[in-house]
């Protein structure tokens, strides 16, 4: 399967998990927090409770991460060979402090390529005009 620019990985327990900020990410960001801009508040608002948030995000952006990889892989007939996505509680337990400082970093980097728009229109070979 070719590379996908809208995926980036975490690199954790020596397996790397796709991170995809897509719009089924983004809905369950919405439902959690809000909004993206209100999660983002909470995070520098949160204290103790930024882990916890974290390992949410990094649930939220694995499980998309995966669905893209394995919907890429279908529409290329191929099959998608991935680490399972790991949940809230499972991240908590492999985490370490220095890694989620690391996390953070690839977390924030899937949501802003995420948000970047790749969609491009081609003009008509044979354009109409009306006057």
């Amino acid at each position: 399967m070719m590379g996908d620019n809208r995926v980036t990985y975490l690199k954790l327990c020596g397996a790397e998990y796709p991170l995809c900020f897509s719009v089924s990410a983004k809905q369950k960001i919405d439902e959690r927090w809000g909004s993206l801009e209100a999660m983002s508040n909470q995070l520098k608002d949160s204290g103790e409770k930024t882990i916890d948030m974290m390992a949410e995000l990094a649930s939220i952006l694995m499980q998309s991460g995966a669905a893209r990889m394995r919907v890429l892989a279908k529409i290329s007939g191929e099959e998608a060979i991935l680490p399972p996505a790991l949940d809230h509680d499972e991240l908590c337990e492999v985490l370490s402090l220095g890694e989620l400082t690391e996390a953070s970093a690839a977390l924030m980097q899937a949501i802003n390529i995420g948000s970047k728009p790749t969609v491009e229109a081609e003009s008509a070979k044979n354009p109409v005009t009306t006057q």
